[in-house]
């Protein structure tokens, strides 16, 4: 079985302000190699005080000629648990549920399906509480839930389309 491979001998820590409270944290990047990818760049940062996590993934691969679209098909739960490797140039789109994302939404995420629909939600869900239009909001993000629960709403079809062919 493939494993990710260590290529720097140690993590890179950093300290930072949380962007979210403003209390202090680290930011701590490893460099690795992805089996079948390419080396790539993964950071990660955890506040203490409230909690907020974010990671990002920087492929340092050259960008290829032609891009390229992966399409999943979920069919069961299982499928939730495929690997993704969404560079930041990636778009995202779920066609069942009118979603699309434009490519830098999310940032680069080394995750699986479920994580990958799981960061969607937080993002939209913030959106949604500054939004007048709670009951449309609050219906879609229902069905974006089923999604991730692997309930009701399957199948369901995910589309990474990134120009940069690296995801």
């Amino acid at each position: 079985e493939d494993e990710l491979a260590v290529v720097a001998e140690e993590v890179v820590s950093m300290a930072v302000e949380c962007g979210m409270c403003s209390m202090p944290g680290t930011v701590r990047t490893i460099v690795m190699q992805v089996p079948h990818f390419n080396e790539t760049t993964v950071s990660g940062f955890v506040c203490e005080g409230c909690g907020y996590k974010t990671n990002d993934v920087r492929t340092t691969a050259t960008p290829s000629r032609c891009g390229r679209t992966h399409t999943l098909t979920v069919n069961e739960r299982s499928d939730l648990g495929r690997q993704v490797i969404k560079t930041e140039t990636a778009g995202i789109e779920v066609p069942e549920l009118g979603l699309r994302l434009k490519p830098g939404t999310l940032g680069g995420k080394v995750t699986t399906v479920e994580g990958l629909l799981a960061d969607v939600r937080q993002q939209l869900g913030a959106a949604s509480r500054s939004s007048d239009d709670a009951a449309p909001w609050a219906a879609f993000l229902a069905r974006l839930d089923a999604c991730i629960a692997g309930e009701d709403e399957l199948p369901f079809t995910v589309i990474l389309d990134d120009p940069t062919g690296n995801s």
